[in-house]
């Protein structure tokens, strides 16, 4: 029980955090200022972690 609660816990935050993605990719870039480099991008690091979610939701899933 206590590990179905995880595990949907981690996709809904899973879900949310995709959605943040999303949201985040669709903004447009102001025009005058300067894109920040590749590396430290908001859209990147939200992907990194939405992408760790995934896995953990992944290794959640295959322990039951």
């Amino acid at each position: 029980m206590f590990e179905d609660l995880n595990l949907q816990r981690v996709a809904d935050v899973t879900r949310r955090l995709n959605e943040i993605v999303r949201e985040v990719e669709a903004r447009p870039t102001p025009a005058v200022a300067p894109a920040a480099p590749a590396s430290r991008r908001p859209s990147d690091d939200y992907r990194l972690l939405a992408n760790g979610l995934d896995s953990l939701h992944a290794i959640f899933a295959e322990r039951r």
